[in-house]
């Protein structure tokens, strides 16, 4: 039952173990007092290493009953029939065995009637572990309870561990805040991703074709050469992890304009490939799709002192290929904007020149409109992120022709999007359209097309490959999970498959609670066993 109480003057957090402490009392300023107990039915709750731990409340944290409501119990006035109950608990318990469940009674009021504390007093004087810590909100400090003592100022003082503290705490508006936020993240949403704000876009934020591009699939015949999955729906279904639902969602059928368009808004696409898969280095390359990592051909001792931080930089400048002001960029990066335009000058030392001599990073734009500021946009710089997109758009613009744009584009996935990132920076990643979110679900789309499609193909090595990349992106997505279970059962590792599907489908836990009821799509996957050719066949 450890929980965060406060802060020492040095800032370091600071944790007592409830269930050591045993009884406490939360005495002085009567709202400092409320604060921090609904601060600590919260933690109880809520951090994983104290959970599971049974929260019985009596005349405070109702705001909080929403976070859990199987481990939340606010017992209403006059109800205190729970201390018998763990008290006589107690009573049977015994000293030298494990507790099966925790408890923790929280008791405003100052209530000190003879069932608290004959409660407390046989829990100090149990000589086992006993699984219960009895906080009493308000009040005098008695025997056998820990005292502490909170101020107006908001100081917490625990003199019998000599603490003087910055007291944690939750006001009611605060705890009935944070209730919602987590019981909002209870029942996930399916959302559709975004399309750039641009109008005249013919792509999704994830590199999908807009829907004015698409064409449903044919019913009850195959889909042509439209297609990126040509053949019939229910075949693809029959015969990979994938429901009719998925290919219809995934693989709709391309307007006869799309790969016009696709080509009209994109005709450097073959070059910049080039130039990112050329053994010799010709522009500055960003890397998302994984590790963050950057390479260039300027000047490298220019941030060779505070790398990380000028790879976020340069990171962010990649992800707004329109250009951005310094202001804007100062913002979202929490510095002023006269040290983003600093920064800006190490960076364009550090990017280098293009063969022509021109800058990768030119000076900023002028737009030369009033009240218009100038933009900073990168010029020639490559991305992976940018060229995954690419790829995939392309790809389904070209119907079947374009499962190779697809198995490029997983070429360019090093693991899961967005990781190694600078400690305590990237917050402007947060914010808004979830890019890492975003990204990490359109590998994981891209995976499952081509998977399913080399499955349907019995193209073992193809499907080896898109599996194990999108597994490496999503480790624990459930559609990674189940094509690489049903890849696995194809290369006949039925025991692997099996074991994969009891612990990373059926048996997962994400809130160390029990595992969930499966899912529709899960439990309509798993009712049969793919049935994929064993016949070998080239991959690409």
């Amino acid at each position: 039952m450890l929980v965060s109480v406060g802060q020492a003057n040095n800032g370091s957090l600071v944790l007592l173990n409830l269930e050591e402490l045993r009884a406490l009392a939360l005495t002085g300023h009567s709202d400092r007092n409320a604060a921090l107990a609904r601060h600590l039915m919260a933690e109880l709750v809520v951090n994983p290493w104290a959970s599971p731990v049974h929260i019985e409340a009596l005349g405070i944290g109702g705001e909080l009953t929403s976070i859990n409501r199987d481990f939340v119990h606010v017992h209403d006035p006059g109800d205190d029939t729970f201390l018998r109950a763990l008290a006589d608990h107690l009573a049977t318990a015994s000293p030298t065995g494990e507790p099966d469940e925790f408890h923790a009674a929280v008791i405003a009021g100052g209530d000190s009637g003879p069932d608290l504390t004959h409660l407390a007093g046989a829990l100090v004087g149990f000589s086992g572990r006993s699984g219960l810590a009895l906080v009493s909100v308000g009040g005098e400090p008695c025997p056998p309870f820990v005292d502490l003592h909170l101020s107006a100022d908001g100081r917490l003082r625990i003199p019998s561990l000599d603490l003087d503290l910055a007291s944690a705490g939750l006001t009611a508006a605060e705890a009935e805040a944070c209730a919602a936020l987590i019981d909002l993240t209870t029942e996930a949403e399916v959302v559709p991703v975004p399309r750039a704000v641009d109008e005249r876009t013919v792509t999704n934020c994830a590199g999908a074709l807009v829907d004015e591009l698409t064409e449903p699939r044919p019913e009850d015949q195959p889909a042509g050469s439209a297609s990126l999955l040509p053949l019939d729906t229910h075949v693809y279904a029959d015969r990979a992890a994938t429901t009719v639902d998925d290919v219809e969602t995934l693989a709709p059928n391309a307007s006869p304009e799309a790969a016009e368009a696709i080509h009209a808004s994109d005709p450097d696409l073959d070059e910049d490939l080039a130039r990112w898969d050329s053994p010799v280095p010709v522009a500055p390359k960003v890397t998302l799709l994984g590790p963050v990592t950057v390479r260039t051909l300027g000047d490298a001792t220019a941030t060779a002192h505070r790398r990380p931080y000028y790879v976020e930089f340069l990171a962010y400048l990649a992800l707004h290929p329109n250009g951005v002001t310094a202001e804007k960029l100062a913002e979202d990066l929490s510095i002023r904007p006269q040290k983003a335009r600093s920064d800006l000058s190490i960076i364009r030392k550090w990017l280098g020149q293009n063969r022509a001599g021109k800058p990768f990073l030119p000076r900023a734009q002028q737009t030369h409109q009033d009240g218009v500021p100038a933009t900073y946009a990168l010029d020639g710089v490559l991305c992976d992120l940018d060229l995954f997109r690419r790829l995939r758009a392309r790809g389904q613009s070209r119907g079947a022709e374009g499962m190779a744009d697809l198995i490029a584009a997983l070429h360019l996935v090093s693991g899961e999007p967005f990781t190694d990132l600078r400690k305590d920076g990237w917050g402007w990643l947060l914010e808004g359209d979830r890019l890492d979110h975003i990204m990490t679900a359109a590998i994981v789309d891209v995976g499952h097309i081509v998977t399913t499609h080399a499955l349907a193909l019995g193209d073992l090595g193809l499907a080896d490959f898109a599996s194990s990349v999108t597994l490496a992106a999503s480790p624990y997505d459930e559609v990674a999970n189940l094509d690489r279970v049903a890849v696995d059962r194809a290369l006949g590792d039925v025991e692997g498959a099996d074991g994969r599907l009891r612990n990373k489908v059926f048996n997962r836990s994400d809130d160390d609670l029990g595992p969930i009821q499966t899912p529709p799509r899960t439990a309509e996957l798993t009712d049969h066993v793919p049935r994929s050719e064993t016949r070998q066949r080239p991959t690409g």
